[in-house]
């Protein structure tokens, strides 16, 4: 498997061939990212801005359904945000049992066989499901997107779905320090983020503290926002394609004008 500072250094590599080959080198870049390419994206912009890549830098970062902290300089001591212990200890017990099952469920498929994971998991979210500690909706696309990568004929979907799940719990476990940099950059005016999130979530991969970072951002008509998706779970842009374009396409042209607040 590959590891999260791989990860970051192939996708940098790769944007120096692209910007070496383009025939616009000076063409803007933009980020989209959607689930655990948010961690990887994020990843590489904080270490790009840190190691001085100028040319490499996005422009802008479209995050969609999973936003890291703010930057560790950041002062959030004056934002109002709420906070509830009830709803923190229910997120993180959600997302310790959603992580915890799909890397039991890699480690089965690696040195067992893809039978016994379907099994395996299935049986872990169905219990998910029952206690009501899914991070993403049991219906619509999030639970078909779900049942296709826990199905024998899509072991390739398996593989890559389960495997992140588990290096992440090992990362952090082992306190290897790769997550250091895994956070929003530290000057939003020059790396605008904009995150899409779907609202019918139990459990959102982002934190009160992040939402209000950004909201800071948009209310000071900076080009940072935060967008809540209704009607819509982890994959968002299958659920609500039109309203994604939409938002996405607001940000990329720059009308911070028509920007409405948090939705």
């Amino acid at each position: 498997g590959f590891t999260f500072d791989e990860w970051v250094y192939s996708t940098r590599e790769a944007l120096k061939k692209l910007r070496a080959h383009s025939q616009r080198p000076s063409a803007s870049l933009t980020f989209v990212c959607h689930g655990w390419a948010c961690l990887a994206g994020q990843m590489l912009t904080t270490r790009l801005l840190k190691d001085g890549f100028e040319d490499l830098i996005p422009n802008e970062v479209v995050l969609l359904d999973a936003c890291m902290p703010p930057h560790p300089s950041v002062d959030t001591s004056s934002l109002d945000y709420p906070y509830s212990f009830i709803e923190a200890l229910y997120t993180w017990l959600s997302m310790a049992a959603f992580t915890i099952s799909w890397a039991i469920a890699y480690l089965v498929f690696y040195y067992s066989s893809p039978d016994i994971c379907v099994f395996f998991f299935l049986a872990g979210w169905k219990l998910q499901m029952w206690l009501d500690l899914s991070p993403l909706l049991t219906f619509g696309p999030d639970f078909v997107q779900i049942c296709n990568r826990f199905s024998t004929k899509n072991q390739h979907l398996l593989m890559y779905s389960a495997y992140p799940n588990y290096y992440f719990l090992k990362t952090l476990l082992l306190r290897t320090g790769q997550l250091d940099t895994c956070h929003l950059p530290m000057d939003l005016t020059k790396t605008p983020i904009l995150y899409l999130f779907g609202a019918d979530k139990n459990v959102q991969f982002h934190s009160t503290k992040t939402i209000a970072v950004l909201e800071e951002e948009f209310m000071s008509c900076r080009r940072s926002k935060a967008v809540s998706v209704a009607n819509a779970g982890h994959w968002l842009h299958l659920q609500k394609e039109d309203v994604v374009y939409h938002e996405i396409t607001k940000f990329l042209t720059n009308d911070c004008i028509r920007f409405q607040p948090f939705q």
